[in-house]
């Protein structure tokens, strides 16, 4: 893929739909769909990112789900794979400072469901049945949301903090909404995948 566009920014964000269920009535295949596939693309991308390597100065977003901070019960292993893209994303900006690539790699977790999208409409509709609720009821049981345009937009977002430089950072955990601000700025070549 990169041997014909080196992107200043790329977005992996795709992945399986989990399986909704109860624990209990997952098997493993069901339980581990979102590893096979949200991870493995989180690894590839990352390993391809740093072995080409980029050039320096390129961000590398994983997307990941604000489920890897506070769990999913009813969508199996979802939570576990999306928190394993955000380790993915500390491992390999660790190995672009120990390279010396001037990489920068991110997780941004949204911090809820998102009924607009495929994913969340699924999400929504199983919680809801699982409390006794309507999708309708069970959306306003949450509080505000963040929308598919918030998670991704067409200009860059960069982290809040004292060095964006990533040479000097120490170690990097996640992004959440509250701490990002919108950088405009001109994108040469993006990819963003959805």
């Amino acid at each position: 893929m990169f041997e014909t566009l080196l992107p200043d920014i790329l977005v992996v964000c795709a992945g399986a739909m989990p399986h909704m269920a109860p624990l209990v009535e997952q098997n493993w295949e069901q339980f581990s769909r979102n590893w096979n596939s949200d991870v493995k693309m989180s690894l590839l991308f990352s390993q391809a990112a740093l072995t080409t390597p980029l050039p320096a100065g390129t961000t590398v977003m994983l997307i990941s789900s604000g489920a890897a901070l506070g769990g999913s019960p009813l969508s199996g292993g979802y939570a576990g794979a999306k928190r394993t893209q955000m380790f993915l994303a500390d491992y390999a900006q660790k190995e672009s400072a120990r390279l010396q690539l001037g990489l920068q790699f991110l997780a941004l977790a949204p911090g809820r469901i998102l009924p607009e999208t495929e994913l969340g409409k699924a999400a929504v509709e199983a919680y809801a049945s699982s409390l006794g609720l309507s999708p309708a009821d069970f959306i306003k049981t949450m509080g505000a949301k963040p929308t598919p345009e918030d998670v991704a937009p067409p200009t860059a977002y960069e982290p809040l903090g004292p060095s964006l430089d990533p040479y000097k950072r120490k170690s990097h955990k996640y992004i959440s909404f509250d701490q990002l601000t919108l950088i405009h700025k001109p994108l040469k070549e993006s990819i963003m995948l959805f």
